[in-house]
């Protein structure tokens, strides 16, 4: 089933909780230098030209129609989908966010016109007999005949659906790119009409506001500058959309290089450490918008513009790699999804661009759920030639291995086993709870076993109008208490950024690797004197992770500690459970220095992103209050023999 693209569509914490979703800002964009658009234009084709190879090179097509799988998966999908009838949208359907924050209704029906229009474009431009041609048109006047392109969430005042606005959200940027898209391959086959009304819509909606921004003639919306995924997805998407659809190549260099220098402050997002601190799910929306911007930039500016060149890209560009645990398995930190992985298109450009050496998956990988509704995404990948790609030179960074990845500024720590087919793998965080798409989740982790998450962060829950408000962190998949995380005296952690976690202490040696985070200050309990949370990774014999929470209060206080899963739990003898999940199990030892606990299984009622999968807490909790103490977990894959263990 395909993941809907509508999941990802949400502003970042800090700018939502700020200003909404469309705040102006206080002053205007710096202006554009005069001479740097002159530069630029004269490079500049003299007629627009668009992402995509055009139909009537069927040379281009001919080469496409031999990929491996591709033709044959994009016929197979266009048929499949003749058979459907295309969704409707209604004015209720739109109206449904403002009155009850229902948002999967409308984005659903949207998002699933852009996918049929994006794989029926390609099936045109493999079969070339205009039997996909009537879908097309008709996917067409539905998009084109939406009242806004601006998504309900981002237009809660409904001033954009009721014409009173016209702003640019990530929704809007990509439709246009889309749309722009289809023009380019198809041209004069979608009729003199349909092409008008495309430039015409993309006048209104786009390039007018966009252009009064630039020129400093409209406040600038918050996004322009911002750190968000916002950033890069707006300005691909409008970019790649201008360079395509207009005219003057004055006007286009306006647009290419506002996003040339306004898409600095998305890289600076990122920390040095090149952790994307809004996690996978978005690395795979911003920074794969980011590298769709470059490959438009490399051809539209004949290699004059090279994104990939600036300050952190390189490795901002190799954080899957270095967040990998074990094959294919990847920590759902914030509000990612668990079933996340990097999207293999970008990854193959990446490689190729950056020399990386890394061994490649598919030679000709398909479209993950995420890009399958983008036209321009399947036009840009399809169309690239790793034979001729190199902008860098060759090399890795040092800071992955294959054993142990340290992010430092982020507090991020990958521990994989000698051999990755056998063993635990580990990721652990710590950081700060007011990071963008973040949860309250200082101290959280992961361990994997072959390809199973065996105890888990639960990843993103489901989004309504509360995840982004005030009532964010009532849902217990984002606070805490839905990580495996302590509560300490009956407390869950805060949010914001004075509230994280302090390095106590960390080394690695090629057998070990410890992290100990001091974590007390993520929460607001006056007795605490000190919460030290530790983490022991052995990559000796069979490996082992061992978590060991040490406490002191002031005064006697309750505490306990959590475990998360999608698996089964079984208590096999006092103190000890297995978890079980996909043919794989793990065993936990619980040890609390001789004092009394109990564990008890609930099932947490919120709905996640990833699918209908159960998220189980697993408490495990002193039964009296203490002032100071001990719980140690120890884990091991339960196939082996089980050593004595004395915390």
């Amino acid at each position: 089933m395909r993941s809907p693209l509508y999941c990802l569509h949400a502003v970042g914490i800090a700018a939502a909780a700020v200003c909404g979703v469309f705040c102006e800002k206080a002053v205007g964009i710096e202006p554009l230098s005069s001479e740097r658009v002159a530069e630029i234009a004269k490079v500049l084709p003299a007629r627009p030209v668009g992402v995509g190879v055009p139909i009537e090179d069927r040379a281009a097509w001919d080469k496409l129609t031999g990929r491996p799988h591709y033709a044959e998966e994009i016929l197979r999908s266009a048929n499949r989908l003749i058979e459907q009838k295309s969704p409707e949208t209604s004015e209720a359907d739109y109206f449904e966010f403002s009155r009850n924050g229902n948002r999967s209704n409308y984005e659903g029906k949207a998002d699933s016109r852009r996918h049929r229009l994006s794989i029926f474009v390609q099936a045109e431009g493999l079969e070339n007999q205009g039997r996909f041609l009537p879908y097309i048109n008709e996917e067409l006047a539905k998009i084109l005949a939406e009242p806004t392109w601006v998504l309900p969430s981002h237009d809660k005042g409904l001033e954009n659906f009721k014409g009173t606005k016209t702003e640019i959200d990530l929704w809007t940027a990509m439709t246009v790119w889309n749309l722009a898209t289809a023009d380019t391959i198809l041209g004069d086959r979608l009729g003199s009409e349909t092409r008008a009304k495309i430039r015409t819509e993309a006048q209104r909606r786009v390039f007018v506001p966009m252009l009064a921004q630039i020129r400093g003639e409209a406040p600038p919306a918050w996004w322009i500058d911002s750190s968000f995924n916002w950033n890069a997805v707006v300005h691909a998407g409008v970019t790649g959309a201008a360079l395509a659809l207009v005219e003057s190549p004055e006007e286009r260099a306006e647009f290419v290089v506002e996003a040339e220098r306004d898409i600095r402050p998305y890289l600076g997002g990122f920390k040095a450490d090149g952790y994307a601190e809004e996690g996978l799910s978005y690395w795979n929306y911003g920074f794969g918008h980011y590298v769709l911007l470059a490959e438009t930039l490399l051809q539209a500016t004949n290699g004059r513009i090279n994104l990939y060149a600036e300050d952190r890209a390189r490795r901002v560009a190799q954080f899957p790699k270095a967040l990998e645990v074990l094959p294919g398995t990847y920590p759902a930190f914030g509000d990612c999804v668990v079933s996340m992985e990097p999207s293999a298109w970008a990854l193959r450009i990446l490689n190729a661009r950056y020399q990386f050496g890394w061994k490649e998956g598919a030679a000709f990988p398909m479209l993950d759920s995420m890009y399958a509704p983008l036209l321009y995404a399947a036009a840009i990948s399809t169309a690239f030639s790793p034979g001729e790609a190199a902008v860098s030179s060759p090399g890795q960074e040092d800071f992955s291995n294959l054993l142990t990845t340290w992010f430092p500024e982020s507090q991020v720590l990958v521990a994989r086993p000698a051999d990755a087919a056998m063993g635990l793998g580990l990721a652990c965080k710590g950081g700060n709870n007011g990071e963008s798409h973040g949860h309250l989740d200082q101290g959280s982790f992961a361990v994997f076993n072959g390809d199973q998450g065996m105890i888990i962060d639960p990843g993103a829950a489901v989004y309504s109008a509360a995840t982004f408000d005030e009532r964010r962190y009532e849902n217990k998949i984002l606070n805490s208490y839905g990580h495996p995380v302590p509560v300490v005296a009956g407390q869950l952690q805060k949010a914001g950024t004075k509230h994280g976690s302090r390095i106590f202490e960390r080394t690695s040696t090629e057998d070990r690797d410890s992290l100990v985070l001091d974590i007390s200050g993520a929460y607001a309990v006056p007795a605490v004197k000190q919460l030290l949370r530790r983490f022991d990774y052995d990559r000796t014999g069979t490996t082992s992770v061992t978590i060991t929470d040490t406490f002191e209060f002031s005064s006697p206080e309750t505490f306990s500690t959590a475990l998360v899963t999608f698996g089964t739990v079984r208590e096999i003898k006092p103190g000890v459970l297995t978890i079980t999940k996909g043919g794989r199990s793990v065993q936990v030892e619980v040890r609390a220095g001789g004092a009394a606990f109990a564990w008890k299984e609930e099932i947490i009622s919120e709905k996640l992103k990833s699918g209908p999968e159960q998220v189980r807490r697993i408490e495990i909790a002193l039964k009296e209050k203490t002032t100071a103490g001990q719980i140690v977990m120890r884990i091991t894959p339960a196939v082996s023999a089980n050593t004595a263990f004395q915390p």
